[in-house]
């Protein structure tokens, strides 16, 4: 998973695992009912649908990316600056 901010971890890992769970089921389903080659055909078919559709269609946030605190980014500096003796 992507880095998020803290209050959405949850809810993040909780849709990863459930539609995780759905997706093992639906091509569980799929493998029970065709053969190998025809399962394997579907998912790649499947994967290329949803990243044409993922990158067409949806626009990233502007806040989506996880930010350090100033206050993090000065202690790292010093910390690592003090490492290599700098």
């Amino acid at each position: 998973m992507p880095l998020i901010r803290k209050f959405a971890i949850g809810q993040i890992a909780g849709n990863v695992g459930a539609y995780g769970n759905v997706g093992g089921v639906v091509y569980l389903l799929i493998y029970s009912l065709t053969n190998a080659q025809s399962l394997f055909c579907s998912m790649g078919v499947t994967a290329l649908i949803c990243a044409s559709l993922c990158a067409f269609f949806l626009k990233e946030p502007p806040s989506s990316f996880a930010t350090t605190s100033p206050e993090t980014a000065v202690a790292s500096t010093k910390q690592s600056s003090e490492h290599h003796g700098t």
